[in-house]
């Protein structure tokens, strides 16, 4: 006997989306449909009954959520930027927002000696070896989102350090 035909409905789509991403459906709406669907028809190709006991929907569902959830995990890295020199004014960017001081290059280096050895070392490793936050992660045995905090904390650190050598 023929296996019956999985349930394709775009409607498992739009229940994880609002179940577990609402807070980027305004913004990502279409991205994070169409990553959706593509993986329910995955899940319809790959989808075995005789190898697992779960039914397809809870099947479909994990690679639905594992897709949206890798499209919103390369969304969040590439707000990360480096920080740039332009002559004696650092650009500091956090979170895709730019904020721009009006100080000398000594500032930032005096900023970043307030720093303990880890965050050094982070800032360090990113900026002059180029790793990335997966790297770090590895490096400190650490989640990827755990690393993801820690380098948003050392740039908010500094930017608060860099705006009390303004005042």
């Amino acid at each position: 006997m023929e296996n019956a035909p999985n349930n394709l409905d775009p409607a498992l789509v739009i229940f994880v989306m609002k179940k577990y991403y609402s807070r980027y459906l305004p913004k990502y709406y279409e991205d994070l449909y169409s990553y959706g669907l593509e993986a329910l028809y995955e899940a319809d190709r790959i989808y075995d009954p005789k190898k697992t006991t779960k039914p397809f929907n809870y099947f479909a569902t994990c690679l639905i959520r594992r897709a949206m959830f890798m499209f919103v995990r390369d969304k969040i890295t590439k707000t990360y930027q480096k920080t740039t020199f332009i002559d004696d004014n650092s650009v500091l960017e956090v979170l895709g927002k730019t904020y721009q001081y009006q100080i000398g290059k000594i500032d930032l280096y005096r900023a970043i000696k307030t720093l303990n050895d880890e965050e050094k070392n982070i800032l360090y490793l990113i900026y002059e070896k180029e790793y990335t936050l997966y790297q770090i992660a590895d490096t400190y045995k650490c989640s990827y989102l755990t690393a993801l905090r820690k380098h948003q904390r050392i740039l908010n650190k500094l930017k608060e350090l860099l705006k009390n050598y303004e005042s």
